[in-house]
């Protein structure tokens, strides 16, 4: 297993386009989630735009995308695309990936490819002709590989007792990229590209080891979960009727995205032995001490603003009111509850044989802890 901190240029590039295109276009979000991370260097990089403008083609791109492909394609789709930029030799392997996972576009990977790259290069050459402030990014940039490589040693160390747990060793041949601080985030907080034998981690989020290896299990956890899902059509339901409406208002009524995430999830929590909250957890961490605060936690939390609604709570004195239905309603999760009895099941028979492999142990026994 190979660990690398550096730059994806074709990735720093979407987002700084697709930051540019929002601040300028807002219009054109059209009742998207935007994600927006105020500081220094998102001020500076909005003035920039607001000063310089979008490259017309890149802008005519993005029309084209959010207008046509609209419920097809995601940041993640484009970051795929986005990978290609200074990078062909991966044109074989995401091509694959988009054919697999993304059928629907498949046709158009040729013209979408074209014009994304086109998009990109662009906005590169236009950070060129204003030399200061591409040099504010790149100082930026600089510090943050630096501050994460410092902490590589930790991050090894536990991404090789995951392997151990899991017995995944096809994990010993990966290559792990970390690219530097996300400040130009559109909806996901953070997000993984995954190869054949390579994952691409990209993150807004304060770095801590725990974001890394969320999404470095997904390497593995995905096509367990696949493969799970195909063989037990059954599941389906099942897993979307335990899942918490707030896994459901995130990953959607997918039982894919839904049993993929509580998997890593509820794994990250059995680790530090940490179970489900419940409500009483729930009231303690509970962060509003007056309407004031009740009120900006509604402006700021999709979930909370979505939770309230459809328990038609609009004051704190209703959510007090009804806070054990709001956690009834929102927060229980029957499903991780089931995971983290599983995975104590096989912490125990894998103490008896250590080279328990735990996609095999899963397959012959999860469907019966989930009736």
């Amino acid at each position: 297993m190979r660990i690398v901190v550096k730059k994806e240029p074709g990735i720093f590039l979407l987002y700084l386009a697709l930051f540019g295109y929002f601040t300028l276009y807002k219009e054109s979000l059209k009742g998207l989630y935007r994600r927006y991370l105020p500081s220094k260097v998102t001020k500076i990089t909005e003035n920039y735009f607001l000063k310089n403008g979008l490259p017309l083609k890149t802008k005519e791109f993005f029309d084209w995308i959010f207008t046509k492909f609209r419920k097809e394609i995601g940041e993640s789709t484009l970051g795929y695309f986005a990978l290609l930029y200074r990078h062909p030799s991966k044109e074989k392997e995401i091509k694959k990936f988009i054919k697999k996972e993304k059928r629907n576009i498949f046709t158009y990977f040729k013209e979408i490819k074209n014009k994304e790259i086109e998009a990109i290069s662009l906005i590169d050459s236009q950070l060129k002709k204003s030399p200061s402030f591409l040099n504010i990014l790149e100082k930026t940039l600089k510090n943050d590989i630096q501050t994460k490589k410092e902490n590589l040693n930790l991050l090894k160390k536990t991404l090789k007792k995951d392997l151990e747990f899991f017995y995944f060793k096809e994990g010993k041949n990966l290559k792990i990229t970390i690219t530097p601080f996300n400040y130009f985030p559109f909806q996901a907080p953070s997000m993984v590209l995954l190869l054949e034998k390579e994952i691409i981690v990209i993150s807004s989020e304060k770095y801590h080891p725990e974001i890394i290896e969320h999404e470095f299990l997904h390497y593995f956890i995905n096509p367990l979960v696949e493969k799970f899902i195909k063989k037990f059509p059954s599941s389906s339901s099942l897993i979307i009727k335990l899942s918490s409406q707030l896994r459901k208002a995130r990953y959607s009524k997918n039982p894919y995205n839904l049993l993929r995430e509580e998997l890593i999830y509820t794994y990250l929590n059995f680790k530090k032995k940490q179970k489900n909250i419940d409500y009483q957890k729930f009231m303690k961490l509970f962060p509003c001490k007056n309407e004031k605060d009740f009120q900006l936690l509604l402006k700021k939390s999709f979930f909370y603003r979505d939770g309230c609604r459809k328990l038609q709570i609009k004051n704190l004195s209703d959510f007090l009111k009804k806070s054990e239905s709001f956690y009834e309603y929102y927060i229980k999760n029957n499903l991780a509850d089931i995971i983290f009895k599983f995975l104590r099941f096989y912490q125990k028979e894998k103490s008896k044989n250590n080279n328990l492999n735990f996609n095999q142990f899963f397959f012959k026994n999860f469907l019966s802890f989930l009736k």
